[in-house]
């Protein structure tokens, strides 16, 4: 049978391809600024809502795609 070990925040950052909370929230935020920007030049302020929406759920899935 295989044991696990159970890593803290830092150590697991420090495993290649580890992911950190605040690279996490930059993915989602980025996710959602680029969708508001792109929701407003497509259709002003409802646009925009839609967009940070969207911008939300897309940096959601790219989050899970790297991780």
């Amino acid at each position: 049978m295989e044991q696990f070990v159970t890593l803290n925040p830092t150590e697991l950052a420090s495993v290649e391809g580890g992911y950190t909370a605040g690279k996490c929230l930059a993915d989602i935020g980025w996710g959602m600024a680029e969708g508001a920007i792109g929701g407003a030049l497509a259709g002003g302020p409802i646009g925009a809502g839609i967009g940070i929406g969207l911008g939300q759920i897309g940096g959601s899935i790219y989050l899970l795609e790297i991780y």
